[in-house]
């Protein structure tokens, strides 16, 4: 009996031990079987996620769309990608029925919205509204572009990249976030819009919360709300910060004159808007402060004003501005549909410092404009108006001009007639004439006319002028053209009597024409300046010697401290006359202006033998050389029944007051011939 139970013990034993063994292989089994399964899961993810999946199925769908519905074709070089890791499509083009490229982007991709396809999908099952389920449960996740380009009516932008974010929004809505790296154009656009869309329809609208865009070197930032109905409606309200004038012409262009340069716009301006548009009407309200620039070519230091645009009016009203250093006050009113406006400005006791400080070439300025306005209009395509200007006292350049009274005023043909008087330093002046296109590009075509001026009062306006050490009284008339800040001036001056550098003239006359910039950088004399010496009949008289001439013409030009005459510069005596025949530079001669005045000319002179065998027959050393040619001339004079002529090549040399002669060769019997010494020197 013990026996049989052990062998019941030893079988109910040995039946045990494969039960555990049983259950421990199943159990080392199972790992290996969730591995095998996490395995294929993942393998069939990987593929899933990384299989191309519908992408060409979506690009032929948007290519019949564009064809069917816009007219346009759409290409598309290449299409990746599945619901779940988004879809790509490179090479896009957009073009038009004309074959004009609309749109093109290196690659365009989106992002699909899981979380909202899947609700969207229960809405529906559950019966719900197909017409709110786009804007709370809309399928995109994301949008972007990268290197992508279309046209706008700014011009043509390229967006090197441009995202586009899609939430709901706590109002039940679609709410936008899209991040901008825009270039239109050389002008770049960076910044971000916050954008809410109610709901998905046309009758719908959007609310801008937000917007901070970066336009070129200025800040712009707006809000406000747009709906899209039969005629467009909108709040919006922002400011603009340092917006850059040359920046916002370049953009708009704004309907400006279409020969003005960009650098004739220019400065800074910060403004506070209000928008709103209701059917269709628009309303626009601004606050505008514009600083340190130009307009229109004009030198504008500031301008500020309320701006208001209603009923197709522009307006503008506590208009304050400085146009070329003047302050000035006013309004403005415009319709720009029929082309008319009317500006009124007006200042008084303008003072000349404050305007020096835009031209600081005028010196130390003084005085005041006492009075000036300027009213002009635009009614029916029709110009009037005018501009007065009066001052007792200014002075510029420490030159004074009393008693000033100028008037413009407006022709129907857009011209100006202008005239005035003054008196300037002592002298009596008017000026007349016209300003074609005053409104639109202003030329200047104008005469003034100067009596009986002390010519030592305007000496300074020459560089070194006193060092001319001039004496006269001056008739002068003058020939102002060109632009208003780079004008030409040509003139004539005669006198009964002139003395320049000690030396007199009678009857002279003096041609020039002179370069002005008066350009807000500083006014100037453009040199070099040019013009003609003339003199008629006369006697030139230096230190008790006098020459007598029955012509005298010498072109020149000054540069600054440089007198330079030209070659052929010639002076011819009356008939009879014992001394010389002719006097002919034969190259350029110069006089530099330093004090005393140093001298370099070469000449041919036919003079009398006598005169010359005198001169070169002299000593050399310290002589005073206006008593020896007094000395030479008084014999030749008396010689002068037989005066005999040979031609000289001399140089002219040293100073005003010690000039020198050398003479380089003398004519003989008909030929020229060097002298024995090549280079004499007389004193």
């Amino acid at each position: 009996m013990k026996f049989l139970r052990t062998k019941k013990i030893y079988a109910e034993n040995l039946v045990n031990l494969h039960k555990r063994r049983r259950r421990r292989k199943r159990e080392r089994a199972w790992p290996c079987i969730l591995l095998s399964l996490f395995g294929l899961c993942a393998t069939s993810a990987v593929a899933f996620f990384t299989l191309d999946m519908g992408a060409d199925a979506i690009a032929d769908i948007a290519l019949k769309n564009v064809r069917v519905a816009r007219g346009m074709n759409l290409f598309i070089e290449s299409a990746k990608g599945n619901p779940f890791r988004g879809y790509v499509f490179s090479g896009v083009k957009l073009l038009s029925q004309k074959g004009d490229i609309l749109f093109s982007a290196e690659d365009l991709s989106g992002t699909l919205n899981f979380t909202s396809i899947l609700h969207a999908l229960q809405i529906l099952i559950e019966g719900g509204d197909f017409s709110t389920l786009l804007s709370s449960n809309f399928p995109l996740y994301k949008i972007s572009a990268r290197n992508a380009r279309f046209d706008s009516p700014l011009g043509e932008v390229d967006a090197k990249s441009s995202v586009v974010r899609f939430a709901a929004s706590e109002q039940g809505g679609l709410r936008l976030k899209i991040d901008l790296a825009y270039a239109i154009g050389a002008l770049p656009l960076t910044g971000g819009l916050d954008i809410e869309v109610p709901a998905l329809s046309m009758n719908s609208g959007i609310e801008i919360n937000r917007g901070d865009i970066t336009l070129g070197k200025g800040e712009l930032a707006l809000a406000g709300t747009i709906k899209f109905e039969k005629d467009a409606l909108f709040e919006l309200q922002g400011s603009a910060r340092a917006m850059e004038l040359s920046e916002i012409y370049a953009l708009l262009s704004l309907g400006l004159p279409a020969n003005a340069a960009l650098s004739d716009y220019g400065g800074k301006i910060d403004a506070d808007f209000s928008i709103d548009s209701n059917a269709g009407d628009l309303t626009a309200t601004a606050s505008v402060d514009f600083k340190g620039g130009r307009l229109v070519g004009y030198p504008v230091s500031y301008l500020s004003a309320r701006v208001k645009y209603a009923a197709s009016r522009l307006s503008a009203d506590n208009l304050k501005t400085a146009i070329f250093g003047v302050p000035l006050e006013g309004y403005f009113s415009a319709d720009p549909k029929a082309g008319d406006f009317a500006l009124r400005l007006d200042s008084t006791n303008a003072q000349m410092s404050e305007i020096a400080k835009l031209y600081p070439a005028l010196g130390n300025a003084g005085g005041n404009i006492q009075k000036l306005s300027l009213f002009v209009s635009m009614t029916n395509g029709v110009p009037s108006g005018a501009i007065e200007l009066s001052s007792p006292l200014i002075s510029v350049m420490n030159k004074s001009i009393k008693n000033a009274a100028l008037q413009v005023k407006l022709g129907n043909d857009g011209s100006a007639g202008v005239s005035g008087k003054f008196i300037f330093e002592g002298s009596q002046a008017f000026i007349q004439g016209t300003v074609p296109s005053f409104l639109s590009s202003p030329t200047l075509n104008l005469t003034a006319n100067l009596k009986d001026l002390d010519v030592r009062k305007i000496a300074n306006i020459i560089p070194n002028g006193k060092n001319y050490a001039p004496f006269g009284k001056l008739d002068a008339g003058f020939v102002i053209k060109g632009e208003v800040d780079n004008p030409t001036i040509t003139g004539l001056v005669s006198a009964p009597m002139l003395a320049i550098l000690d030396h007199t003239f009678s009857s002279p006359t003096l041609s020039f024409d002179l370069s002005l910039n008066l350009s807000a950088s500083g006014a100037s004399v453009s040199y070099p300046s040019k013009g003609t010496f003339t003199a008629s009949n006369g006697v030139i008289s230096a230190s008790g010697l006098n020459i007598r001439y029955s012509k005298v013409m010498a072109p020149f030009s000054i540069e600054t401290g440089k007198l330079t005459v030209a070659k052929g510069a010639s002076a011819i005596p009356p008939d009879n006359e014992a001394l010389y025949k002719s006097a002919t530079l034969t190259r350029d001669g110069a006089v530099t202006l330093d004090n005393p005045a140093k001298l370099d000319f070469d000449a041919d002179i036919d003079v009398s033998l006598r005169l010359l065998n005198i001169l070169t027959g002299k000593a050399s050393g310290d002589i005073d050389m206006y008593e020896a040619l007094k000395d030479a001339s008084n014999a030749a004079i008396k010689q002068e029944g037989n005066a005999d002529f040979r031609v000289a090549s001399v140089n002219i040399a040293g100073t005003k007051d010690k000039p020198s002669i050398s003479v380089v060769k003398i004519e003989q019997d008909g030929k020229p011939k060097e002298t024995k010494d090549k280079v004499k020197k007389m004193f």
